[in-house]
């Protein structure tokens, strides 16, 4: 999590790379805090889990 946090300290990311990585980050501290493994990204649900994160990130832009 702390990568992600650094680069949302980077302040060449536009706003849409930065609302991703928040996005990202939250969900990241959600799955720590109730203890949720994450997806593999080799597992059926990894890659939708994956696939919908891009497809989020394409349509928000």
């Amino acid at each position: 999590m702390q990568s992600y946090k650094d680069m949302l300290a980077d302040t060449g990311i536009s706003d849409r790379e930065k609302a991703a990585l928040e996005k990202q980050l939250l969900l990241s501290e959600y799955r720590l805090q109730h203890e949720i493994p994450p997806y593999e990204d080799a597992s059926m649900w990894g890659i939708v889990a994956k696939s919908t994160l891009w497809f989020n990130w394409v349509m928000s832009g």
